[in-house]
């Protein structure tokens, strides 16, 4: 296991909840007091002797990589930080992420520790504020709805346009060949989070169904060809003519920088299989699911223990947020519109069935608040449908 990130309730506040032979609360105590309190505790030890000796080129990344969307965060970290000469260092779990991406992280100083009982030795070092860099929103936003202040450790900065432009990677590949395709369209990446692969959940309110995916597919102009991420294309290849597997394209000898970098855009689930050519290639994205909107926030890392200026979500992606088990019922003809203006113009019409909202981050924010701010525009890029607003 991972040393606990996130805040964590105290188990021995609540032990009138446990009955007398209940033994879950003998193991939620242990893991309590092993992956909780020993980090934090000895972190502070570890952080007097780190700057007593004046040790500063190894840094932790505070990433939990035991699940797709914490690589990226590493990923990203090391990017922005490629020529500061750090030896980086991250706890993993392994095969929780698509082995075709590892040489990704190939290119950087980095010792990727997966053994769980050295997760435990190790452990403290990711809570040291001297060596230890946070990269992911959702740990300070863990300790903010619990009203609990989040120790000030250093952090990569709000993912925003500025730092999606410079950390690119479509700045140091280089692309070898300008088509993919010998018909010379141009392509998208499409995404639905179906829940059946190994790198995502299954049971997620952030998942896409069947039907609407295939909808989706329908739709889009047979003018794009279209390349499905992760195992999805399994569900539709026979029935479209311009759909392609990327784990086929990969396996037939397609660089994998090749199809990210040269992709018009990408349409999917929010998903860390979104994000990874989103974030990593500036990538305009159409987001599509249930989320809550503090969560938007996390993702850019825009939630943080330090007061700074207030950051947008990044212009170039556009988040169309739904209830969940309405997206079956919202009809072909507001999709049709949508995706037609998102595909040839990076921007919605004025829509009857969407609210168009700005979403920025707060400078400082008080406990028990949002972290947020959201007014009515229609320049933002945060789109509610009305099926979103009526729950």
């Amino acid at each position: 296991m991972l040393p606990y990130f996130s805040y964590k309730l105290n188990p021995f506040l609540n032990i009138k909840n446990y009955k007398k032979k209940d033994y879950s609360f003998l193991k939620t105590s242990i893991l309590y007091i092993v992956y909780y309190c020993f980090p934090r505790i000895l972190g502070v030890l570890f952080d007097l002797v780190l700057r007593y000796l004046r040790i500063k080129k190894p840094k932790f990344v505070r990433s939990d990589c035991d699940h797709f969307g914490s690589w990226i965060f590493l990923l990203l970290c090391m990017k922005k930080l490629k020529n500061s000469n750090y030896i980086f260092f991250c706890l993993a779990k392994r095969d929780t992420i698509d082995k075709s991406l590892l040489p990704y992280y190939s290119e950087f100083n980095l010792r990727i520790i997966y053994n769980p009982f050295l997760h435990i030795i190790f452990s403290p070092f990711f809570f040291t504020k001297s060596n230890a860099i946070d990269v992911n929103g959702h740990f300070p936003l863990s300790y903010l709805k619990n009203n609990k202040s989040y120790p000030n450790f250093k952090n990569i900065g709000s993912i925003d346009d500025a730092f999606l432009e410079k950390s690119s990677f479509k700045n140091n590949f280089k692309i070898s060949k300008r088509y993919l395709f010998q018909d010379e369209k141009e392509f998208i990446l499409f995404y639905p989070r179906l829940g059946d692969w190994s790198y995502s959940i299954g049971n997620s309110r952030r998942n896409m169904s069947l039907k609407l995916a295939r909808k989706l597919l329908k739709i889009i102009p047979k003018s794009f060809n279209i390349i499905m991420i992760g195992n999805t294309a399994k569900n539709f290849i026979s029935d479209f003519d311009n759909l392609y597997s990327f784990e086929e394209l990969v396996k037939e000898g397609e660089k994998i920088h090749d199809i990210y970098a040269l992709a018009k855009c990408i349409v999917g689930s929010i998903s860390g299989a979104t994000h990874f050519p989103s974030l990593l290639y500036n990538l305009p994205t159409l987001y599509l699911g249930e989320i809550p909107l503090d969560h938007i926030l996390a993702i850019y890392n825009l939630i943080s223990s330090k007061p700074r200026n207030i950051s947008s979500i990044p212009k170039k992606d556009k988040w169309i947020l739904f209830d969940f088990e309405a997206q079956n019922n919202i009809e072909n003809s507001f999709w049709e519109k949508i995706l037609i203006d998102f595909l040839f113009n990076y921007k919605f019409e004025k829509n009857q069935e969407l609210d168009s909202y700005s979403l920025e981050s707060k400078s400082s924010y008080e406990k028990g608040t949002k972290p947020f701010n959201m007014r009515l525009s229609e320049k933002g890029n945060l789109y509610l449908h009305k099926s979103f607003l009526s729950r």
